[in-house]
């Protein structure tokens, strides 16, 4: 009997022990935390009313022009977008980093047809002024050869003319190298994560740039768009360690401003001096710029 009960214990022992190592062998593995990734609805690519959207256009020019390329990578990647915002940054985190005026907080879908369809949302905020850097002003247009060309072919007359010049040179006595942006934008994903990050003004001392009638759009983030003939926009942009930087100037002609009743006919990609009304800059994060590229070409 004894032999037959230490049979039965050690069968007991071995049937415990190959069930313990089988649960073990079926328990999940933790990974321990996973790294953020960007969060896209199903149906991002949706490209909406076909590729001939204006704005669509812009966005295109604009990336391919700072070596951007059509490419799929949710992954994370160690950017710094702007100071301390790093690249799918929490919102909450990002928001610190700013000074901040009370706490209301604009959270819209993204409207802009270029970016992922269903994906990217907007978070406007007031904030105290930031000084960004700006130095795509274009006064010295009045002291060149081309400036003479200019008004000769817009046809206005010498006396106007003189009395226009004397303005802009009386309100343009410097071109500011730096403006102060009081409206801070956040694009977010799904996931409150940051993918792009911008600010926007209406500056407040006057200024002029050489605008084009190409443009259609001037603030992608906000979707603004012109609405009549008589205004140029300027896009410079290029792309510094893995950001792809967007400053955008509207406005509208200096002589028709001057002279609204005046006539003008425009034809295609003519250039416009402009009074600089509305400034906006915008940092994408190369890999969010990459993606918008493949689902628009």
């Amino acid at each position: 009997m004894k032999h037959k009960a230490r049979l039965f214990a050690l069968f007991c022992f071995f049937t415990l022990f190959l069930g313990a190592i089988k649960l073990n062998a079926q328990a999940p593995i933790s990974e321990g935390p996973q790294p953020p990734a960007l969060a896209l609805s199903s149906g991002w690519k949706k490209l909406a009313d076909s590729t001939k959207n204006s704005t669509v256009r812009d966005m295109a020019i604009i990336l391919k022009g700072a070596n951007a390329v059509a490419n799929f990578d949710r992954s994370q990647k160690d950017i710094i977008i702007y100071e301390k915002i790093k690249y799918l940054m929490p919102l909450t985190e990002a928001l610190k980093e700013f000074p901040l005026k009370g706490k209301v907080k604009i959270k819209t879908p993204c409207s802009n047809p270029a970016f992922p369809s269903h994906s990217f949302y907007i978070n406007s905020y007031d904030i105290q002024p930031i000084k960004i850097p700006w130095r795509y002003n274009t006064c010295e247009f009045m002291s060149s050869p081309a400036y003479e060309q200019y008004i000769c072919a817009r046809k206005v007359s010498l006396e106007k003319t003189d009395k226009i010049v004397d303005y802009l040179r009386i309100n343009l006595k410097a071109a500011p190298e730096s403006h102060e942006f009081s409206n801070l934008h956040i694009i977010s994903d799904a996931k409150d994560q940051i993918v792009g990050i911008g600010f926007s003004c209406n500056p407040a001392q006057p200024s002029c740039f050489m605008g084009s009638t190409f443009w259609h759009t001037f603030d992608f983030m906000n979707m603004r768009e012109k609405a009549i003939t008589t205004a140029g926009i300027r896009h410079d942009y290029f792309q510094k360690n893995q950001v792809i930087q967007i400053y955008s100037q509207f406005g509208k002609e200096v002589y028709d401003w001057m002279i609204p009743k005046r006539s003008l006919i425009l034809g295609k990609d003519d250039a416009l001096l402009c009074w600089s009304q509305y400034l906006c800059v915008f940092f994408i994060p190369k890999p969010i710029a990459d993606i918008i590229l493949l689902k628009i070409n």
